[in-house]
């Protein structure tokens, strides 16, 4: 009998000392992923702030360019943003943040951002992976919006927001149906 307990003994310590080697690695592997999150963060918060070489511009719509304190080896400025966690990067004359930016999402497809050279417009143009153009979004510092979606490279709907907050929007202009015409909609 004192056999018996004595074997049941010696298995469930073999068990604990298991599961505790389980857990030390569990342990591990979550202060692993603790580490990448926290770096990633730090990368994400590190694309928000500028540099030391750079300037924050801060546009009217909510964005900000950085743009270096120097030219670069072309005698332009480097620009650098962050719109929807794609980081654009382009070069500018000016070291005001106007320019053109751009870069890639995951999925291959583009981004593009237009400033104006006296920062009163703000244009955001999303390319596919093939390179065609399938959305645009034409901001004004007045407050006018204009949106426009494609399909196969023509133009499918568009929307204006005044600065008065009325909407108007067309739909279904690349319907066969409504090919000579779109569904107009104004919203108060």
């Amino acid at each position: 009998m004192r056999l018996l307990i004595g074997f049941a003994l010696a298995l469930a310590l073999i068990g604990c000392a298991q599961k505790g080697a389980e857990s030390i690695g569990s342990q591990k592997e979550n202060d692993l992923n603790l580490e990448d999150s926290s770096k990633k963060s730090h990368q994400n918060a590190k694309q928000d702030l500028p540099a030391v070489t750079e300037d924050s511009v801060s546009l009217f719509n909510g964005n900000k360019i950085f743009v270096s304190k120097e030219k670069n080896s072309s005698g332009k400025y480097d620009l650098r943003a962050t719109i929807d966690q794609v980081e654009l990067k382009g070069t500018s004359d000016k070291n005001n943040g106007s320019g053109t930016l751009e870069g890639s999402k995951p999925d291959k497809s583009k981004v593009k951002l237009t400033v104006s050279a006296d920062l009163n417009t703000v244009t955001l143009e999303t390319f596919d992976a093939s390179n065609q153009k399938i959305s645009s979004k034409v901001t004004k510092k007045q407050g006018s919006i204009t949106e426009e979606t494609l399909k196969a490279n023509k133009l499918d709907s568009k929307k204006l927001t005044r600065s008065n907050g009325t909407t108007l929007e067309y739909s279904q202009i690349t319907d066969a149906d409504n090919a000579t015409k779109a569904v107009e909609t104004l919203k108060n």
